[in-house]
């Protein structure tokens, strides 16, 4: 499912990218969509940056995102079955994976249908708070994780990447949609790596859970 989730993701953000007419935060005379330097929620922009209409590639975005998000629903349930060692049957933080994994994906799909240039301070909001409930899901995950025999290692080490780069952006973030700090140039690209990092830990952990296989337990930290 998560593959089918990640083409169909794929094909249509691709598609609001070559839509998208230009101009990113610190350039809006700049054409086209810029990938290490517009944010995903600038496709989701109509009119774009640059001024000029963006129905197509708006309408795109919003369902590659809401498309993600939604998709990834059930991986946080899958997750927190194969992080938390089978012993730990009533654990809590099973719980707590499924949980705040499961509210942050509700959160970032809102976040797909109230865009940015029309709905700034509520579109801030739920990136801020979503954003924290997808870093603990994802760290619980990690943690656990790393001393589960369904985990292989690679997956723990990309887990890692992915929360420190994800962390990264969400304190730029803040530090500018809360404190009105001046625009940092690579927040954008910043938020792509994290994407990747994120992307490639959901895709790692969902083909451990499709091979069944067992992986030798490293120590709990």
């Amino acid at each position: 499912m998560v593959c089918g989730v990640l083409v169909l993701f794929s094909f249509a953000i691709g598609a609001a990218m070559g839509a998208y007419p230009g101009g990113t935060h610190l350039d809006p005379t700049q054409a086209g969509y810029d990938f290490w330097n517009n944010f995903w929620c600038d496709a989701l922009r109509n009119p774009a940056l640059n001024g000029e209409p963006n129905v197509r590639g708006a309408r795109m975005a919003s369902i590659a995102l809401w498309v993600l998000s939604a998709g990834l629903l059930p991986f946080w349930g899958m997750a927190a079955e194969l992080s938390v060692p089978r012993v730990e049957a009533a654990s809590a933080a099973r719980t707590a994976i499924r949980w705040l994994g499961t509210c942050a994906m509700l959160g970032m799909m809102g976040v797909t249908v109230l865009p940015s240039d029309q709905y700034p301070f509520v579109h801030g909001l739920l990136v801020s708070v979503a954003g924290p409930l997808g870093i603990l899901a994802a760290a619980l995950a990690v943690i656990k994780g790393h001393s589960s025999r369904r985990v292989p290692g690679i997956a723990s080490l990309l887990g890692g990447l992915s929360l420190f780069s994800a962390l990264s952006n969400l304190l730029q973030y803040a530090r500018q949609f809360w404190l009105a700090a001046a625009p940092w140039p690579f927040l954008p690209a910043l938020q792509k790596v994290a994407t990747l990092f994120f992307l490639s830990w959901v895709v790692t952990l969902s083909a451990a859970a499709l091979s069944g296989r067992e992986f030798p337990r490293r120590r709990p930290i």
